[in-house]
């Protein structure tokens, strides 16, 4: 597994034991995003219009982006978070 994770996202530099371990991370890193956005009000993106979800969306991106250190921390979550998915995708590949 290891190995398509190297091969499709380039980086060797996390190394995962099992899909079980790539889950826990996924879990682990959306709750760290999740509290990065503690104080950001989503809730036009859960009751509004589309027009008002893609605003509410921008809204997002320029909160993640207010400071380098928040930025620094979501796009590290965010990379943690793919390198697992691409692990279970992978390992789901070779399981079909």
């Amino acid at each position: 597994m290891n190995e398509a994770l190297k091969k499709y996202t380039g980086d060797d530099n996390e190394e995962f034991e099992d899909t079980d371990t790539a889950a826990d991370i996924v879990k682990n890193q959306l709750s760290v995003l999740d509290s990065m956005f503690n104080k950001f009000d989503s809730g036009d993106y859960f009751n509004c219009t589309p027009l008002m979800q893609l605003e509410c969306l921008n809204r997002a991106v320029e909160y993640v982006q207010d400071t380098k250190d928040l930025e620094k921390r979501f796009m590290e979550g965010a990379k943690k978070i793919k390198h697992a998915y691409n692990l279970c995708y992978c390992s789901l590949l070779n399981f079909f």
